[in-house]
């Protein structure tokens, strides 16, 4: 039998790895190791963006309330690439980093990235607490 919370827990550590790859995309991103190819190389949507929920359950969706990315100024990065660059989002092509604007833009990501991995890491904490504190009263009773 598996204990109280052991599920959830897991799910936490898995959202936690997601969002630290996520970090990492873009601070490869930022220094030009990578390019930006959407969903395709994003952990975090090829788990959590499909037709139904539509990134619902999304560590990103969740803290900022937004669906795509919008939340953590995803639609900054793409208009800015678009506008400046000429560039539309092509998963296999990608987008890079062409000039400051975009080095700015893809670390304000990372940093949003980072508040996300934070909160998934808070959440974790709390749940063990909690799970921590029912155990104990079902002890004492």
């Amino acid at each position: 039998m598996l204990k109280k919370g052991t599920v959830e827990q897991g799910v936490k550590h898995i959202e936690i790895d997601l969002v630290e790859d996520a970090c990492i995309k873009w601070i490869c991103i930022c220094t030009g190791h990578m390019v930006d190819q959407g969903s395709v190389n994003c952990g975090l949507c090829r788990m959590y963006n499909d037709s139904i929920l539509s990134c619902k359950k999304c560590p990103i969706s969740r803290k900022t309330g937004m669906a795509q990315c919008h939340g953590i100024e995803w639609d900054k990065w793409g208009m800015h690439q678009s506008k400046k660059h000429g560039e539309i989002c092509q998963c296999s092509s990608g987008l890079k980093t062409r000039c400051p604007g975009c080095v700015n833009l893809a670390y304000n990501l990372f940093s949003k990235l980072m508040d996300v991995r934070d909160a998934v890491i808070l959440d974790l904490e709390i749940l063990k607490a909690d799970i921590k504190r029912e155990i104990q009263n079902e002890q004492s009773t």
